[in-house]
């Protein structure tokens, strides 16, 4: 069995930003699948309008990420530490994401349709997640690293639709599903900040 100092990057890794890379990468799933079905489903959007209206959150979720990234390199400036820079910005995204379930108790369309827009735009600054890999990752295992953060987020990826199909047909309703996405906003705040602590560079 490899000793113990091979494996403590990889756990370390699994367990705070897989997590938090599931965690976004959920909420994604979550726009790419079931947003245009529930645009038309709970809100009443034609095929024709709901796929003009899904094109809002990706529009918004782009200058989150875009965003997320001068956010984090502005703190760097202003004297804030690497771990400070990179998680402010991460977590607060996590956070915003996590107003989605807001849109159970809007009556509107067009409101709700502008929480669910806000929300991706916070998912999107969340999307600065990659950023710290870089950070935490050890200089010789870069690699291997990022490969084990994207295979959490395509286990998101599979795993996200089915869930959400799964909880529409024991409920018959989305109110559940964007708890659960809400949720997954609550979980890679968490990832980041009580599991990861300071994010600092693992040697081995």
């Amino acid at each position: 069995r490899p000793p113990r100092s091979t494996l403590f990057p990889y756990t370390t890794l699994f367990r705070s930003l897989g997590i938090g890379k599931f965690a976004t990468m959920s909420s994604l799933y979550f726009l790419l699948t079931w947003f245009p079905t529930y645009l038309v489903r709970e809100r009443g959007l034609t095929s024709l309008k709901a796929g003009a209206a899904t094109s809002l959150p990706y529009i918004a979720a782009t200058f989150g990420v875009l965003l997320g990234g001068l956010w984090s390199d502005w703190l760097l400036r202003r004297g804030a530490d690497i771990s400070a820079a990179r998680k402010i910005p991460i977590v607060s995204g996590f956070l915003g994401a996590s107003c989605i379930i807001l849109v159970n108790y809007i009556e509107g369309s067009a409101l709700a349709l502008a929480i669910l827009t806000l929300a991706y735009f916070a998912q999107g600054i969340s999307g600065n997640s990659w950023s710290i890999i870089a950070e935490v990752a050890p200089r010789n295992l870069m690699g291997i690293c990022g490969g084990i953060i994207n295979f959490t987020a395509q286990l998101a990826g599979i795993t996200t639709p089915i869930v959400i199909g799964f909880i529409l047909r024991e409920t018959g309703s989305f109110e559940w599903v964007l708890g659960y996405v809400s949720i997954a906003g609550i979980v890679g705040a968490l990832s980041y900040t009580v599991i990861l602590g300071r994010a600092h560079r693992i040697e081995i």
